[in-house]
């Protein structure tokens, strides 16, 4: 019951020319890999963490596809960017169409309870993460000072000031100016499609080769399926056709 929409819209099982908008956006939604080396720290043995990581993309990507299937499904070609915003509308059915008014009237409390609760939970979640993201870059910011400890010493307030203000200020100022919610998770999920591919395979080659320079032992407990030189390069050159095929989608085909 949203709106006049009461039966599913229905939509097509494969839209190829969607590959484009639908590549980055998912890739960014299973960024975690920041988080990885922190979590395995705290395991016991070492060899569970493939495991549960495996687990974890696992029960995600059931979930995000359950949800994205269901959303195209219901709303057809009416879905929105943030799919959230459908649920403007949602009276449950209860109350009655205004011709004045265009819209539902006299709709439950409970009904009304649901639609702003799903309207408005991204934004509150974003208001409850952004703080903790800020705070853990303007501490990266703070430690890159001190290159040659590594550590993260606030040398003054002026500067943990400084850290913070870069940390916080351009998102906030390029939310202002980009406020349609889909160019912004086209043009940011062209760097998600970098960390996700190009970074840890950059980062398996250099310390794969390092380790043989230095005659040390390049395998460790988190060896899993794919590691392997030859598989971090697929991934490389992967990640780098997936950036170039985005981004010529996204110049040549601005409109969504």
């Amino acid at each position: 019951h949203f709106g006049n929409q009461t039966p599913p819209a229905g939509s097509r099982l494969v839209h190829w020319d969607g590959l484009r908008l639908m590549m980055p956006i998912v890739t960014f939604s299973f960024i975690f890999h920041q988080a990885i080396p922190g979590l395995a720290k705290e395991l016991g043995p070492k060899e569970t963490a493939g495991n549960i990581l495996t687990a974890v993309l696992v029960f995600s990507t059931l979930a995000y596809a359950m949800l994205g299937v269901t959303n195209a499904w219901y709303f057809g070609d009416a879905v929105q960017a943030s799919s959230n915003i459908n649920w403007n509308n949602y009276h449950g059915g209860t109350g009655e169409w205004s011709e004045t008014e265009h819209r539902y009237i006299h709709v439950a409390w409970w009904a009304k309870a649901v639609r702003t609760f799903v309207v408005c939970f991204p934004a509150l979640d974003v208001i409850s993460v952004f703080p903790l993201n800020a705070y853990v870059l303007a501490n990266d910011l703070m430690g890159s000072l001190n290159p040659r400890t590594g550590k993260r010493k606030i040398r003054s307030k002026s500067s943990a000031r400084l850290c913070r203000t870069v940390a916080c200020i351009p998102p906030v100022v390029g939310a202002i100016i980009v406020r349609d919610l889909g160019k912004i998770t086209d043009y940011t999920g062209l760097m998600g499609i970098s960390f996700a591919f190009c970074v840890p395979s950059l980062l398996y080659i250099y310390s794969y080769k390092k380790s043989i320079d230095l005659g040390l032992q390049h395998k460790t407990h988190y060896e899993r399926i794919g590691s392997s030189l030859s598989f971090a390069y697929f991934l490389l050159f992967f990640g780098i056709a997936s950036i170039v095929y985005v981004f010529f989608g996204l110049v040549a085909f601005p409109s969504r």
